[in-house]
């Protein structure tokens, strides 16, 4: 999926995505150095990219979108390249570090030739990051698909999912983490979604009627101005190309 126009433009306006938790510890496991060159799979307006160009050698950003680019912020030694991670055309064995947040759900086909890409533009050793939100719990995996089956259509994994990703890819030591993103508006969510007016709509009313189990997955709670509030569950997922 392509992110265009008024999504492009809001989206560094999503508090989830620019949460500094979140990305620090994507930070923390990527584990950088100085000498690094990394690889920002669907680097976007470049929040994770930002973060990241202060600790290595090199930032290379790519990204599918054009309008995404263009809107990139990043200062420093950063290049961003257009192009999709399934067949980028860079270089084999060019990068210390592939990272890869919230880029997977995206990937409607060929999820596995882009695990294999990253895998051959990585050195041997390097580390593949790879972060995606997932259903708090599999009893909550249908609740999470319905709501976004009104945004748009997208591949909704579990942890071990991810995990079973990168080891088909060949990666080892493949290990994750769950983190919470507590208490995330879903208006500020819906609000920088790009979505119309009646999308937004219809998907916010399918909070109040989620079930008691639903709700506690969540940690839901309302606020006084009719806002909801969820914790977002996130992982993050690490695998080395073999030597």
């Amino acid at each position: 999926m392509e992110f265009k126009g008024e999504r492009a433009t809001l989206y560094d306006n999503l508090e989830w995505a620019r949460e500094p938790k979140f990305i620090d510890y994507v930070i923390g496991m990527g584990r950088f150095q100085k000498g690094d060159r990394v690889l920002d799979v669907g680097t976007g307006t470049g929040i994770m990219a930002d973060a990241i160009c202060p600790l290595v050698s090199e930032v290379v950003g790519l990204d599918i979108s054009h309008d995404m680019l263009s809107l990139n912020h990043v200062n420093g030694n950063f290049d961003a390249v257009e192009g999709d991670i399934r067949k980028s055309g860079l270089p084999s064995e060019s990068f210390d570090k592939v990272v890869a947040r919230q880029v997977f759900h995206h990937i409607l086909t060929g999820a596995g030739g882009a695990i294999d890409e990253c895998y051959r533009l990585l050195r041997p050793g390097g580390l593949m990051v790879l972060a995606e939100g997932v259903p708090p719990s599999k009893e909550i995996k249908r609740h999470y698909k319905a709501v976004f089956a009104l945004k748009e259509e997208r591949v909704t994994f579990m942890e071990e999912d991810l995990e079973n990703l990168l080891r088909k890819g060949l990666f080892a030591d493949v290990q994750s983490i769950s983190i919470w993103q507590r208490q995330m508006s879903i208006r500020n969510w819906l609000a920088n979604s790009g979505l119309p007016q009646d999308k937004q709509d219809a998907i916010f009313a399918l909070y109040p009627q989620f079930e008691t189990l639903c709700k506690r997955a969540y940690n839901m709670r309302q606020t006084k101005d009719g806002d909801y509030l969820i914790d977002m569950k996130q992982v993050i997922v690490v695998g080395k190309k073999r030597r």
